[in-house]
């Protein structure tokens, strides 16, 4: 959302580490005071399989109607 035009003073933007120890998703970085956009679909990242499963404390998979 802060790269949306119209937005001059975004908040809380910052690099993955200021936050997490370890990120579920390849880390955000600042280079130059900068951070590249996410071009994917959909949210843009994807979830690191081998951390996203060391980070899991349960699962519950739900039917699809």
């Amino acid at each position: 959302m802060a790269a949306l035009p119209g937005f001059t003073l975004p908040g809380d933007v910052s690099a993955s580490a200021r936050y997490y120890a370890q990120d579920i998703t390849e880390p955000f970085v600042l280079t130059d005071g900068w951070m590249k956009v996410p071009s994917a679909h959909r949210l843009g990242v994807a979830p690191r399989g081998d951390v996203l499963g060391d980070v899991t404390t349960r699962t519950r998979w739900l039917p699809f109607r």
